[in-house]
C-alpha cells in the first residue's frame, strides 16, 4: 500500500532498506500450535540481540517449525511469554515464524522470560536502544562473523567462493578478525586444509582482486553500519559526498544539519552517521 500524494513521500523519505511511504499489506497467516522448550537469543552482525524461541516441531504452512523469532524483549513482555507456555504459531508471509500469542500458560510457575545483562558469545553488557538491546563490542566473534559473511556476499563486494563457511573456517582458526584482513592474509597457508585446493584458493584470491574495483557505493553499503544500505550510499553520493574522506570529514564536524538536509536522510540516520564513522576502530579499518 503507497501514499500517493509524492510531496508527502519526499518528505517521508527513507530508512536504510526501505521507504517510508509504502507498507506490505499482509494476508491472514498460516497457523499451528506448540509450546515454548526454551529461549536462546542471537547476536546479529551489528550487535543487535534477537530472542528465539526453541518450540516443539509443528507443522505450518508446508514446513517443520523448530525456531521462532521473538523481536525484542518488548515482544515477549506484551506476550507475557515464559518457557512452557503453550502458543499459537504463525508464519507472516508465509516465510517467518513467528509467536501470535499464548494459548496456555505453564504449570511449573516460570516468570516472563527476560532478556540476560550480558551478551552470550562475548560477555559484554548489553545496551538498549528503543525497543532493541545490542552487544556494543566490534570484536564479539558473532558480530565479527556477520560483518565479514555481509561484506563478502552477492550484491555487496561479492567475493568469489568467500562464502559463509569458508569465512566462519577462518575466523575460527585465527587467520582473519576483521575486514581489512580478507586483503591480507596469505590464502596459500589454507593449502594444508581439506577443502583448499589450488583451483578454490585460486578463485578466492581472483574474487578479491576483483573486489578492488567495487564502486564506492557499494563499498559504503558493505560496511554492513545500520541505516547506511544501498539507497542510503546514494542518497549521500548524490548529495556530494561521494569519497570516503569527505564523509569522515562531515562526522568529525558533527554536521547534523548537511546531512538531514538531504533529501531521504533523516535525524536518527544522521545520529548514526556521525557516530560511526566518528568511531577510531571503524576509522582504522577504513584505512
Amino acid at each position: 500500500i503507497k501514499l500517493n500524494d509524492m510531496r508527502l513521500r519526499e518528505g517521508l523519505g527513507y530508512t536504510g532498506h526501505h521507504p517510508r511511504w509504502a507498507i506490505a499489506f499482509k494476508f491472514e497467516a498460516p497457523e499451528g500450535i506448540s509450546v515454548i522448550r526454551d529461549n536462546d537469543i542471537q547476536v546479529g552482525r551489528t550487535g543487535r540481540i534477537t530472542p528465539v524461541a526453541r518450540i516443539e516441531h509443528v507443522l505450518v504452512g508446508g514446513s517443520t517449525v523448530s525456531n521462532v523469532t521473538l523481536h525484542n524483549q518488548d515482544y515477549v513482555d506484551m506476550l507475557e511469554l515464559a518457557v512452557g507456555d503453550k502458543v499459537c504459531i504463525s508464519k507472516r508471509g508465509d516465510v517467518i515464524p513467528a509467536v501470535e500469542s499464548v494459548l496456555e500458560k505453564n504449570e511449573t510457575g516460570n516468570g516472563v522470560w527476560k532478556m540476560p545483562a550480558l551478551c552470550p558469545v562475548c560477555g559484554t553488557e548489553l545496551i538498549q536502544e528503543g525497543s532493541h538491546h545490542f552487544c556494543p563490542n566490534r570484536s564479539c566473534i558473532a558480530r565479527v562473523k556477520g560483518q565479514l559473511v555481509f561484506f563478502a556476499s552477492v550484491g555487496q563486494m561479492d567475493i568469489e567462493t568467500l562464502g559463509k563457511e569458508t569465512i566462519e573456517f577462518m575466523i575460527d582458526n585465527g587467520f582473519i578478525g576483521r575486514l581489512s584482513d580478507i586483503y591480507t592474509f596469505d590464502y596459500g597457508k589454507l593449502e594444508n586444509y581439506p577443502g583448499f585446493g589450488e583451483k578454490k584458493i585460486a578463485l578466492i584470491r581472483k574474487g578479491i582482486e576483483k573486489s578492488k574495483g567495487t564502486e564506492y557505493m557499494k563499498v559504503l553499503s558493505a560496511l554492513g553500519i545500520p541505516e547506511i544500505g544501498g539507497k542510503v550510499s546514494e542518497i549521500l553520493i548524490k548529495g556530494g559526498v561521494n569519497t570516503v574522506e569527505k564523509l569522515l570529514d562531515i562526522a568529525q564536524r558533527k554536521d547534523y544539519g548537511f546531512l538531514t538536509s538531504l533529501d531521504g536522510i533523516g535525524d536518527r540516520t544522521a545520529e548514526i552517521i556521525v557516530r560511526e564513522f566518528s568511531d577510531p576502530q571503524l576509522i582504522e579499518e577504513i584505512r
